[in-house]
């Protein structure tokens, strides 16, 4: 059963590869700050809203919150 599951983990995983190549990347986001875990921003971001890649960073862009230092 195990090797079934990688073998659709791995076709799964090139299709989405193949989708994201192919993809012309044609309606990007604004800037947004990159979360990367529930409540934790980095930097700012451009994102693919068809296939989700980042396709710009920003860097050195750490956005202040009320309440932090």
């Amino acid at each position: 059963m195990r090797a079934e599951m990688d073998k659709i983990k791995e076709r799964h995983a090139k299709e989405i590869a193949d989708f994201v190549a192919a993809c012309p990347h044609s309606k990007i986001t604004g800037w947004i700050p990159y979360m990367w875990a529930p409540g934790h921003f980095s930097h700012n971001v451009k994102i693919c809203e068809r296939c989700g890649k980042t396709v710009e960073e920003e860097p050195h862009t750490i956005p202040v919150r009320i309440g932090t230092v």
